[in-house]
């Protein structure tokens, strides 16, 4: 059985699309900008919140029904691809 998406709005259960900035290439930032799938808000996050990056096999599928629904609304990139090679964030 897969969780429901408000499991995943507790802090420590949120599924993030990163969007950009300096701490998403794990370069010199510390802070990036996202989506929480579960919420759809959009805030900045610190690298230190971050578990790692979930593998597109192990995406649960509301979430990855949640990442197409963001591609086709134009949130974000490009509507053709279904994730767009997106990471999302654990």
């Amino acid at each position: 059985m897969e969780p429901s998406r408000f499991a995943f709005t507790h802090s420590a259960y949120q599924l993030v699309l990163v969007e950009g900035g300096a701490g998403a290439t794990g370069e010199r930032g510390w802070t990036f900008r996202g989506i929480c799938l579960a919420t759809m808000e959009r805030k900045i996050w610190r690298r230190t919140e971050v578990l790692g990056v979930l593998r597109h096999d192990s995406i649960p599928l509301w979430a990855m029904l949640r990442l197409q629904e963001i591609r086709r609304c134009g949130i974000y990139g490009n509507p053709s691809d279904d994730t767009g090679g997106a990471e999302v964030h654990v």
